[in-house]
């Protein structure tokens, strides 16, 4: 509403204030022919110009009276006949009750023109009055305004009324402005009346705007706007309406413009605030160029109209409400035709329908709605159409049906393409879409068929291509991005239904869609050359379908199940981020023969008598699984076969076996690689289910895992080998890693060994692997059954004994019974010299370490050793397995060892170390040596003690010599505490020498001298097994002197060279190893001093002795290639003690004493290693006590006899004990 009509009306209200009073000076005016007549600033009832008369008024004042208030005949205002004319100017014309029944009328020719003031009345008529200067110029009226055959220029008009304006009977309106209101119909145009709008008039009407009605009736209107109620614009029985560039408004109630039988023509229009924005029915044509269209329910509607005029170009139709739809954009019915160009449709729950046989020929265009065909009519959409529906995009239904589209996209919230009951869409290079939510293309029904041509892409959908009920969908090129599944055939045979060349992908990086391709409920389809990427399951086929799938890659599972079957031919790729290929359900079969598999989850799957074959896959792969059997419900056996194929689980377990699930895996020619080997996953106690590889010259790797009440069975045959490997990656059920011991242990229910091997790998985290048989429930009592060239090959990090459950090695446990021959063998550095000690003891049934365990029946040649021995080159052991068991000749099995949990009588093969027995030689001989030379330097000091005895009451300057000859010899044990074993050594000499004795002085007397001694040393260690007495020759050459002083004290020095030579002989070889000039050097110092005791002829002498011995060894290599370095080992030792002597007298020169002696011994700088291909460490010899008894005899002047015996005894655990004894004679001259 303008502002000048909010003035217009303050002013006559205004003037109703004052009705009363200018009511009393009111007159009539009345004027016929002659001048005109002038008036101002007047009040009237009655202005009158007739027969050619003329008014001129301005400022007047216009009242009804009562004659004219209840007289409807009777106007205030009435220019009547040719020529007459009534002027005015700024006049208020008005009723005593501010609204006059009858204002204006110009008729038979009279002429009214009014400019400016206001009009309060029913009516204002011009009859049959084609003046041109019957005008309105910037007047408020609340009259009505009718013309019959009559012209009038209405400018500036402000109306409102129950009508504004009525032109019939071929008048003649101009309307330049103005604002036009009303209850019924606002500009009615009828019976060939033409009525002109310009200016940017404002129409407004509760019923219809602009009316054009019967016989060519007309408006035209350009700029400005038009409400209507009820229709903006109308146009019936031939009228015809011309808009351009103006604004159609219904206040959400009405139609925009509707043609019945008429035509109506929009130029740049803008249609809103509507029910219907345009309505041709009747064979009514609605021509619109530009504008726009804003309804609520339907944009443009055609019904009932073939006319091929019906055409809108560059129109846009949106829905009023952003949150509501309009119902329809553009709707051709019961045979209707239109034509629409670089249309756009917004928000429409239908954006375009044809039913009933109609035509729609669609260019260009955006449209946000469903385009549907119906019944028998035909859409074709060309040129880049785009179509965006909240429901289906493009939807054709019933027989007949047709949508074709070439270029251009469809987005489809439900479908972007559907077909129904024999409906048919045929798509050429599109884009669909349903914004994540819908289907790409749905054909549902017998004889509903959609074509998908070339590269038409289908994207953000949840589902891309859905054939139902027997609908037929082809697609060949182009690709299908969804979330849901790429393409679904359910209940469909139809052989028709192909895809070729498509590629069909997941709609997010992150998350896969569910299914690529599915076949269900007996449906068929055949694939050539698919692409699926990022599905959880790639091909489903689904209730006894069927899938012919020739190439392509596929990135998901592939899933046949219940009775289905699924072909893969000329070397399909799979690639799942689940599982590769799963078969679920009686007579579910897949088939694949090259190609190659890889999955995140299990490569293989089958599921209550589903059924896998595979051929000629060079590389299958997968995380997790490799194969699994799953949880059965119906006992049925599943089965895979696998020929001629390579699986690899580098972090996952190769086979699971899970629930009650039966199950077969047969491999030949093939390989599988995994953490975990097998697995059986069993939750319910009661099952009773089995599982059975057969591997025929295959390979497999990694542990086994069986369950307590699992039926595991390995057959393992011709030439297939198992490696033992212990998992790093294994988890339990809440995915928290097993603890080592767990997963260094593996469990089947029988094993059958026939001309294969089974190896152990390395150690996992230092821990050794063991592999249980008889575990679960197997159905059997012989559960491992070697035959024809059966091998075990196990790890063995120490075979030091230990505690059965700390020892480092790998175990075959067996529960039940054994039989055939199984060959063993070893893998080891045998780097166990930590306790070398365990190499030297008596072989036990509990020394070494346990291999393998037999409950039940077994026997000695179960299982050997290739050789019988296991000895490494330049090692100094020996390895043998040792069977102990109810049975063995090595006696029982020690039930402290017992890892079986079950009876006591039970087979232990057990791997021990045995040191070679030269080594035990090689230990002794430095101790040995030694020994030797302290008897030789102690029998050498005895002859300078004879010496001085014999010499006794020698003058001033005389001196002696004399010869001497003794024999000696000594029989000890040396004692090791390090290797816990004995070695008995037996030494005998003979030594010849001379002495000669000075006097040097009065008091002091020199001795001094030389002995040659040969000597043969024997050693022979015992409890060591093959061991053998080795014997040793010995040459030496010792240079003495001495001196004593009348006082009694003494000190001898004695510096001796030798050289030893001989064999180290065991009971397998006499001549193991050569002594050839081992050098021996020894220096000693003894000090001693006489007491005379109160006794006559008693005398006690303590003494002190230091000696220093070294051996010194050239290298030695043995028959069995030892390497023995003993270097150059010495020690030395201080002797403390005494002897107490009683000398007896004897007539002519003859003396005999007697004498006994108790020394402390101490060794020390002995603790020295050798190298016998491994470092062994000498045992020192420490302290011992010796005790002796000894007689000396001087028969004459100049001959002498003396004997001696001493026992030594050891103070500690290491050492030696042992008796010496000697005898000899003495020449002096």
């Amino acid at each position: 509403m303008s502002k000048k009509f909010l003035l217009s009306c303050t002013a006559v209200a205004a003037i109703v204030l004052f009705g009363a009073h200018t009511n009393a000076q009111a007159e009539s005016l009345e004027v016929s022919g002659g001048e005109p007549k002038e008036v101002s600033n007047k009040t009237y009832d009655i202005l009158h110009a007739k027969d050619g008369g003329k008014i001129i008024g301005k400022h007047l004042t216009v009242i009804e009276n009562e004659n004219t208030s209840n007289n409807t005949d009777i106007y205030s205002v009435t220019a009547e006949g040719p020529n007459s004319l009534i002027e005015l100017l700024d006049t208020t014309i008005k009723g005593i009750n501010s609204e006059i029944s009858r204002s204006l009328k110009a008729k038979d020719g009279g002429s009214i023109k009014m400019t400016g003031g206001s009009i309060s009345s029913v009516s204002i008529n011009f009859e049959n009055s084609k003046s041109n200067q019957n005008k309105l110029e910037d007047v408020t009226i609340n009259s009505q305004i009718y013309t019959i055959e009559s012209n009038l220029i209405l400018k500036k008009v402000t109306s409102k009324s129950y009508y504004c304006v009525r032109g019939d009977h071929n008048s003649q309106i101009t309307i330049s402005g103005g604002i036009f209101d009303s209850e019924a119909e606002a500009i009615y145009s009828t019976s060939g009346s033409n009525i002109t709008l310009n200016d940017n008039v404002t129409v407004t009407s509760d019923t219809f705007g602009l009316w054009a009605r019967y016989d060519n009736a007309t408006i035209t209107m350009t700029g400005g706007t038009v409400k209507g109620g009820k229709i903006a614009l109308s146009a019936d029985s031939r009228g015809y309406i011309d808009v351009t560039d103006i604004t159609l408004t219904t206040d959400n109630k009405g139609t925009g413009a509707e043609s019945s039988y008429g035509t109506i023509n929009l130029q740049n229009a803008t249609i809103k605030e509507a029910v219907i924005g345009l309505e041709a029915n009747y064979d009514g044509v609605i021509q619109m160029t530009g504008g726009s269209i804003t309804v609520s329910e339907t944009g443009a509607s055609f019904e009932n109209s073939k006319s091929d005029k019906n055409k809108l170009e560059n129109v846009v139709i949106t829905s009023s409400s952003n949150d509501s739809p309009m119902s329809i954009g553009v709707s051709a019915d019961k045979e209707s035709t239109v034509a629409l160009k670089n249309i756009t449709v917004k928000n429409a729950e239908k954006a375009l329908f044809a039913n009933d046989n109609s035509q729609m020929t669609v260019t260009g265009g955006s449209f946000g709605g469903e385009v549907q065909a119906k019944q028998g009519s035909t859409i074709t959409l060309n040129d880049n159409v785009t179509v965006t529906s909240e429901n289906n995009g493009l939807h054709a239904y019933g027989e007949k049906a047709k949508i074709t589209m070439a270029g251009g996209t469809v987005k489809g919230q439900k479908s972007a393409l559907l077909t129904e009951n024999a409906g048919y869409i045929d798509v050429t290079d599109i884009t669909l879409t349903t914004d994540d939510k819908g289907t790409g293309a749905k054909s549902i029904g017998q004889n509903s068929m959609i074509d998908l041509h070339d590269n038409t892409t289908i994207k953000e959908a949840v589902i891309g291509l859905e054939a139902k009920n027997n609908g037929v969908i082809q697609m060949t090129g182009g690709s299908i991005t969804v979330s849901g599944t790429g393409a679904s055939f359910e209940n469909n045979k139809n052989d028709k239904n192909k895809l070729e060349n498509v590629v069909i992908a997941s709609s997010s990086n992150d998350s896969p869609m569910s299914v690529g391709v599915s076949a269900d409920k007996e449906s068929t389809v055949a694939l050539k050359n698919i692409t699926v990427k990022n599905a959880e399951k790639a091909l489903f086929a689904n209730d006894n379908s069927q899938m012919t799938v020739t190439g392509g890659s596929f990135g998901g599972e592939v899933q046949a199940k219940q009775g289905s079957t699924i072909t893969l031919n000329d070397n399909v790729i799979v690639a799942s981020e689940n599982d590769g290929l799963h078969a679920n359900g009686e007579k579910a079969k897949i088939t694949m023969t090259g190609g190659n598999v890889n999955a995140k989850e299990t490569a293989f799957v089958v599921k209550d008598g589903g059924q896998i074959d595979i051929k000629d896959i060079a590389s299958a792969k997968a995380e997790r699984n490799g194969i699994r059997f799953d949880d059965s419900q119906n006992d049925k056996t599943s089965e895979i076969n696998l020929t001629n194929t390579k699986l690899l689980v580098e972090n996952g377990t190769g086979i699971v076996s899970t629930g009650s699930s039966n199950g077969k895996l047969n491999l030949k020619d093939s390989e599988i690689h995994a953490d975990t080997l097998f697995t059986k996953i069993i939750s319910d106690k009661k099952s009773d289910s089995f599982f059975t590889l057969t591997a025929e010259n295959s390979l497999l790797q990694g542990e086994a895992r069986n369950n307590a009440n699992g039926k595991t069975t390995f057959d393992l045959k011709n030439n297939t080998k198992w490696l033992i490997t212990t998992s790093t990656k294994e988890k339990d059920e809440e995915g928290n890693p097993l603890s080592i011991t767990q997963r260094s242990r593996s469990d089947v229910s029988i094993l059958n060994l026939n001309d294969s091997t089974i190896v152990f790998d390395t150690p996992t985290e230092d821990h050794y692997h063991t592999l249980h048989i008889g575990s679960g429930k197997p159905d059997t009592q012989a559960v491992y059954n070697a035959s024809g060239d059966a091998k075990i090959s196990f790890n063995v990090g120490s075979v030091e004994s230990s505690d059965i459950t700390d020892q480092e090695n790998d175990r075959l446990l067996i529960q039940g019974d054994v039989s055939g021959t199984t060959i063993v063998s070893v893998m080891s550095d045998f780097k166990d010299s930590s306790n070398i000690t365990e190499a030297f003891r008596p072989s036990s049934n509990t020394s070494g370490v346990s291999l393998i365990q037999v409950s039940g029946k077994a026997d000695e040649n179960s299982f050997k050793l290739a050789n019988g021995y296991i000895q490494e080159t330049g090692s100094p052991y020996r390895y043998r397995l040792t069977a102990y068991g109810p049975t063995s000749s090595y006696g029982a099995a020690n039930e402290t060892q017992n890892l079986l949990g079950e009876n006591e009588t039970f087979w232990d093969f057990r791997l021990q170390k045995l040191v070679l027995p030269q080594v035990a030689s090689y230990l002794a001989l430095p101790n040995a040596l030694f020994y030797a030379g302290f008897i030789d330097m102690a029998k050498q000091s005895a002859s300078l003690a004879n010496a001085r005895a014999t010499t006794m009451g020698i003058q001033d300057n005389d001196k002696i010599k004399g010869f001497f000859l003794s024999s000696y010899g000594s029989i000890a044990t040396l004692s090791s505490q390090q290797y816990a074993y004995n070695t008995n050594i037996r030494y005998a000499a003979t030594q010849a020498g001379f002495t000669a004795s000075a006097q040097d002085g009065q008091n002091t007397t020199i001795y001094w001298g030389l002995t040659g001694t040969y000597a043969q040393l024997s050693l022979s260690p015992k409890d060591i097994e093959d061991s053998e007495k080795s014997t040793l020759n010995k040459w030496s050459v010792t240079a003495y002197s001495g001196i004593e002083h009348n006082s009694g004290f003494y000190m001898d020095t004695l510096f001796s060279y030798g050289s030893w030579k001989g064999n180290i002989s065991t009971a397998i070889a006499k001549n193991t190893a050569k002594i050839d000039d081992t050098k021996m050097l020894i220096a000693s110092t003894t000090i001693g001093q006489k007491f005379t005791m109160g006794t006559k002829g008693l005398t006690f002498e303590p003494q002190a002795q230091l000696m220093y011995q070294r051996l010194i060894f050239n290298t030695i290599l043995d028959a069995d290639n030892l390497k023995i370095d003993i270097g150059e080992p010495s020690q030395g030792l201080a002797r403390i003690g005494g002897r107490l002597t009683k000398t007896v007298s004897a007539k002519s020169n003859r003396s005999m004493s007697f004498y006994g002696k108790v020394d402390l011994i101490k060794t020390f700088g002995d603790e020295d290693t050798i190298q016998v291909g491994d470092t062994f460490s000498l045992d020192p010899t420490g302290t011992s006590l010796e005790g002796g008894v000894g007689i000396n005899a001087k028969l004459s002047q100049n001959f002498s006899i003396h004997a001696d015996v001493s026992y030594r005894q050891k103070l500690q655990k290491a050492g030696i004990s042992g008796a010496d004894f000697s005898a000899g004679i003495r020449y002096q001259f």
